[in-house]
Formats: C-alpha cells, structure tokens, sequence
C-alpha cells in the first residue's frame, strides 16, 4: 500500500506542479526559478526523512493556497520546483535511487514547463487538477496510515480507547468546513 500510495503521490504532485508551471510564463526567468527551488527543496526534503502523510498534506496545501489566491505568476513556478522535489524526496525515501527518482521528476518537470502552451488560457483545467490534488494528496498520503493502522489494531485484537480529549463541537467542524468549500469556490470562480 505504500508503494501505491507513493506512486500516486507522486502522479498527483506532477500534476500539481504542471498546473502551478501555467501560472508564470515560459521564459529562461521562471525556469531556472524552478530549477533552483528543486535542487534547494529535495535535499531539505531528503534529510528531513519523507513520509507520504506529511508530503501528501503539504502538496495540498500548496494546491489549495493556489486556488485560494488565484493564479500566481511569480511564484508558479517556485511552487511546482518544491511541489516535484518533495514527490522526488518521497520517491528516494520509498528506496527508489536517488539518481533514477531526481532525473525523472526532474525530467518530468521540464517536459511541463517546455510542453505548455504559451499564452495562459482559462479553461479550467488547472482549477480542476488542482481541486482534485488539493482533496487527493492529503487521502493518498493518510490511505497507508490508516491501513497500517487498522492492521496493527486487528492483529493485536486491541480495542479503541476513549480519547483523553473531548471531542471538539460540532459547530466547529462546520466552520472549518464552509470556510474550505468558500476558499475552493472563491478559488474557481475568481477569473469569471
């Protein structure tokens, strides 16, 4: 389950990461930009021990700030360099080596910057990748923990305990709830 759940964080990160890249435009500028944002992330990311929960969590934030924000085109393309070298650290984390995981997401990385088309259209697309990144990455890096976790507690034939913490109120969870669905509608529709 982890390697899916690495494999698909990986897919979804690339996708991210191309839609974060339609954001600036394709000049010598933004790509080195992004070129300089994966070689200083994926050693950071690496040294800190990837796991698929915490990577997963923060390339959905990135994408849900994306779409929040709306396009940015000055940090585009510092975004979609960091968004792939965490897919890369990941990958290097899960065994893969370090030269085959950095040259094909690096490779990925520049085939989305040179294979976009020039002038920014708004179609949607991007909104529609990132809506599905932002609700799926955090899903596909959780998806392991809690199989492992359900495993573990089958296999020990432990119950659950009661948490020592209330349970927080309803209202609450509802706030939090309307404000994300507000912030992805806003994000959506901001360029209509």
């Amino acid at each position: 389950m982890i390697a899916l759940s690495v494999s698909v964080i990986w897919l979804f990160a690339m996708l991210a990461a191309t839609a974060h890249l339609r954001d600036a435009s394709r000049d010598a500028r933004n790509g080195i930009a992004a070129a300089v944002a994966f070689a200083v992330v994926a050693p950071l990311a690496v040294w800190l021990s990837p796991q698929p929960n915490w990577v997963g969590v923060l390339l959905g934030i990135g994408a849900s700030w994306r779409l929040i924000a709306g396009p940015l085109p000055r940090f585009g393309s510092l975004i979609a360099g960091g968004s792939a070298a965490l897919a890369a650290a990941l990958q290097i984390g899960a065994g893969v080596s370090p030269w085959l995981a950095l040259g094909v997401t690096a490779a990925a990385l520049a085939i989305a910057f040179l294979w976009r088309p020039g002038p920014a259209t708004h179609d949607g697309s991007r909104e529609v990748v990132l809506v599905l990144t932002a609700l799926g990455l955090p899903l596909a890096g959780l998806a392991s923990d809690l199989l492992f976790g359900w495993v573990s507690a089958s296999m020990l034939n432990v119950n659950v305990s009661q948490p020592v913490a209330p349970a927080p109120p309803e209202w609450t969870l509802a706030v939090v709830g309307v404000a994300i669905v507000a912030g992805l509608i806003k994000g959506v529709w901001i360029k209509r």
